[in-house]
């Protein structure tokens, strides 16, 4: 069976044949359970898993606690991903599985990647370097992906972005076909925002002389990225043509971006109306997918609730020594009720206005009055001004700038998101009673920021904001920002660039 687990990712469709001629165990059932998860069947995963959980022991255990772990985490129960991922370090650690020790860390080290990046870079490098000298392959080919997908959060240049992909490429031709082909793909969607369009065919060329991927999310990634190329080309028609053919080949979750990539070959190739109506079905298919998606989600969640007593009882047995993190305290304090991955606004590349609402809820349901949440929202003064003069592209870099000189100018912890416009909000968590850093005083340092800040724009322009700050002790986010909204206005009908507070103006 070990043979099995080693090839799950070289050849899983090989792997899936072999399992049938084999004799049932509870090491086929993780096997089984793993590939199960792979290819979108949480519920069917978790539901074996709990069955044979108390029969395995050693490496196999801490592989079945991997697998329910990483459905937790895809299901957003954090805390939960985070004790079975510890649960499954201790099991390695006590049996000597070295590989299976790499592999909980650097998942352990994932769940970070969202919320606090600058956390995790060089805990990765660390897992990078064990998994190398462990000789673990799969675990070293994710953490490269990882750092490459997650590079601009982590700071990387665009070179080191490259080289992590390079070494994606080197390990997982022959061991991990479907992550070969991601990494391909992200380079080929990178040498398209860069206009190489030669380069981005080579790329994606490489890509045929491999066996038929096995994961088929990943076969319609590629075939989204080879329609970009043929719309960079001018060939929106042939694109809408490839897509249209393959469409009644997927499964419902995958038809959603195939939709979505037809509407725009639609549109690149002039028929509008086509595009609106694959726009509009892409719509209908999504709502459609995320419901069967939510639903075998939620099969798997409620497997693993009802087994909660006896996960408790096995927990206690083996003396529940784990204690959680600063950092997941901090990360559930944020995001107790976070329903999806963490999405960002496309311009500032801070959280947009979707995420906020979230977590921002997530944050204020802990807020009491000793204990409040500060929430603020940021206008820039004659916003339209800039972009009637200069134009809009400059609107643009200064909405960038400002994104970046505000969170230049927050706390770790602090939630900022664009809200719409030219308007900004922030959150800070409650935590630190009614001695908590003052949000006010930290944006008006902003905002004499914003003043100081070479903007580049012609003389009679400048850039400053109006901010209304409250403090939240209670948990409703759509009353505190209603609040600080007023508070905004109050400020700009005052002639802006101040913050005003419950009481006063503060600058």
């Amino acid at each position: 069976m070990e043979e099995l687990w080693q090839a799950r990712n070289r050849d899983p469709r090989g792997v899936r044949a072999e399992l049938g001629t084999r004799r049932a165990s509870p090491e086929l059932t993780v096997v089984q359970a793993y590939l199960d998860w792979r290819e979108g069947s949480p519920d069917r995963a978790m539901q074996s898993l709990v069955t044979v959980l108390p029969d395995l022991a050693g490496p196999w255990r801490g592989r079945a606690l991997n697998v329910q772990a990483n459905i937790l985490s895809d299901s957003l129960e954090i805390d939960q991903a985070h004790l079975l991922y510890a649960e499954e370090l201790r099991v390695a650690q006590a049996c000597g599985d070295v590989n299976g020790e790499w592999r909980a860390r650097h998942d352990l080290t994932n769940l970070f990647l969202d919320i606090a990046p600058e956390r995790v870079l060089g805990p990765l490098r660390e897992v990078i370097a064990g998994a190398r000298a462990a000789g673990e392959l799969d675990t070293l080919i994710v953490a490269h992906l990882n750092i490459a997908s997650y590079s601009a959060s982590l700071g990387l240049t665009a070179e080191e972005r490259r080289h992590h992909l390079n070494m994606v490429l080197t390990l997982a031709a022959d061991a991990w076909p479907d992550l070969y082909a991601v990494a391909r793909m992200v380079l080929a969607e990178d040498a398209l925002a860069e206009g190489d369009l030669e380069a981005a065919e080579a790329h994606l060329a490489t890509l045929n002389a491999l066996p038929p991927l096995s994961i088929r999310q990943t076969r319609s990634d590629l075939l989204v990225t080879e329609c970009q190329l043929l719309r960079a080309r001018g060939q929106g028609a042939q694109a809408a043509g490839r897509l249209r053919a393959e469409l009644p080949l997927v499964t419902l979750w995958e038809q959603p971006k195939l939709l979505h990539a037809l509407s725009l070959a639609l549109e690149e190739a002039g028929d509008l109306a086509g595009a609106l109506s694959a726009e509009r079905q892409h719509s209908e298919n999504w709502k459609a997918a995320e419901g069967t998606r939510r639903e075998r989600t939620m099969r798997a969640l409620e497997v693993w609730h009802c087994t909660a007593q006896a996960r408790a009882d096995a927990e206690r047995e083996r003396g529940r020594a784990v204690q959680l993190e600063t950092a997941l305290s901090d990360l559930r304090a944020a995001h107790d009720h976070i329903q999806e991955l963490s999405r960002r606004d496309g311009l500032t590349g801070l959280y947009n206005r979707q995420h906020l609402m979230e977590a921002g809820a997530a944050v204020l349901a802990l807020a009491t009055p000793l204990q409040p949440a500060q929430v603020a929202l940021l206008d820039v003064d004659k916003f339209k001004r800039i972009n009637d003069t200069a134009g809009h592209h400059v609107g643009d870099e200064v909405l960038r700038g400002v994104a970046g000189l505000l969170q230049a100018a927050l706390r770790p912890g602090d939630l900022c998101a664009r809200y719409g416009g030219e308007e900004f909000v922030v959150v800070r968590p409650s935590g630190a009673g009614l001695g908590a850093p003052d949000l006010a005083a930290d944006l008006s340092l902003l905002a004499d920021a914003l003043v100081t800040h070479r903007w580049g724009l012609p003389e009679a322009l400048g850039v400053t904001a109006s901010i209304g700050v409250v403090q939240a002790t209670a948990p409703d986010l759509d009353a505190a920002l209603a609040l600080a909204d007023a508070r905004m206005y109050a400020a700009k009908r005052s002639g802006g660039h101040r913050v005003y507070t419950q009481d006063a103006v503060a600058s």
